[in-house]
């Protein structure tokens, strides 16, 4: 599923922040494996299984971020990892969102919102 994704402000504006791809099942456990750095504006959503997962590099061959999601769409925890690399999530997340890191200028308690592309 193709999405919008935008950060809501404090003055309850929302600002453009990227497009992405929510994929769950097996896809979500592919994640970016295999995949060519993202283009600039560019993410993957995955939607996690009900408890705590780990997630790993292995066979991403470029650095992301990684922005867990309540089911709110809040950033409860943020991590960067390097290829070949394995991160244990501190919180239970409902998503993940992958970038290239450092594109997305977002922190911890900001709350996105997906918007369906049409």
């Amino acid at each position: 599923m193709e999405c919008k994704v935008y950060k809501i402000e404090k003055s309850k504006k929302q600002k453009f922040l990227c497009r992405t791809r929510i994929v769950n099942g097996l896809w979500a456990n592919i994640g970016l494996m295999f995949h060519r750095k993202l283009k600039a504006g560019e993410t993957l959503t995955l939607e996690l299984p009900a408890r705590n997962v780990s997630i790993h590099t292995y066979f991403v061959f470029f650095p992301i971020d990684l922005f867990f999601l309540d089911e709110k769409f809040r950033i409860i925890e943020k991590a960067s990892l390097e290829p070949w690399k394995i991160y244990l999530p501190k919180n239970q997340a409902k998503y993940l969102l992958e970038a290239n890191k450092g594109e997305l200028k977002i922190k911890l308690k900001d709350k996105l919102r997906f918007e369906l592309k049409h």
